[in-house]
């Protein structure tokens, strides 16, 4: 009976403790919904009401990004392709602030990804409770060679 209760006390203990343990906090790749709602240190919203959206949608812009996008010549001639990820913001104005490489392939292909998105119209921004708000994004360009 005593190892009962203990063993009862043990699993209330655990199940009580891992109720009180906060979700880790994940990053994934092309996750665009954490926004931060104001200028401050305040906490990043973590969902919206209206995501920010390039006008025309996702497809659009990854157009937009196919037709600016200029092939580095030296990374074209040592054959380097794949994938740089490039972050930003999508300010409450809907212009992009802060794009920064968050995964490099080359410096060349590096800085022509940075200008391509950087040189992206202005987007819808995200909204919540009504209003504008900025939103955090992280997009692929992939540089491929045929």
């Amino acid at each position: 009976m005593k190892l009962f209760f203990t063993n009862l006390t043990l699993f209330l203990f655990v199940s009580v403790k891992g109720q009180n343990t906060p979700a880790p906090d994940v990053g994934y790749p092309g996750k665009k919904n954490q926004v931060d709602s104001s200028k401050n240190l305040s906490p990043a919203i973590i969902s919206v009401e209206k995501d920010a959206s390039f006008p025309g949608g996702t497809s659009s812009f990854f157009s937009f990004i196919r037709k600016n996008l200029r092939y580095p010549q030296d990374s074209h001639d040592k054959g380097i392709q794949g994938e740089v990820v490039v972050a930003f913001e999508v300010r409450e104005d809907g212009r992009l602030n802060n794009v920064h490489v968050q995964k490099g392939l080359a410096p060349d292909l590096d800085a022509e990804a940075v200008r391509v998105v950087s040189e992206s119209p202005a987007w819808m921004p995200a909204i919540q409770n009504g209003r504008a708000v900025k939103a955090k994004f992280t997009v692929p360009v992939t540089f491929k060679l045929n």
